[in-house]
């Protein structure tokens, strides 16, 4: 499971070599991550759900997912890796850097 893309630490890695800004993991419980959500403008509704997902996710809900990407590819995180980088270089979304 450390390979894919989603393992926190490496996704800080790649995104702050994609965007050339220091990027940390900081692992917070979940209230705590709802309310960091809630004063960066999120609903209270929507900050609840997110930190739900976040809690099942914590919890190994997500190693029930499939693994056809990686099937397919080969690699998930080259893909994920790839796509950022591609994101970056097109200016699109907030990945640019300097956005």
């Amino acid at each position: 499971m450390d390979d894919v893309l989603t393992a926190p630490l490496k996704t800080a890695r790649i995104l702050t070599e994609v965007i050339g800004k220091k990027v940390t993991h900081i692992n917070l419980p979940e209230q705590d991550f709802v309310r960091r959500l809630i004063s960066a403008g999120l609903s209270e509704d929507h900050a609840t759900v997110l930190g739900g997902l976040e809690g099942f996710i914590r919890q190994g809900g997500e190693e029930r997912l499939n693994d056809v990407v990686l099937q397919i590819t080969g690699d998930h995180q080259e893909l994920s890796a790839n796509m950022l980088k591609s994101a970056s270089r097109s200016g699109s979304g907030s990945l640019a850097a300097g956005k």
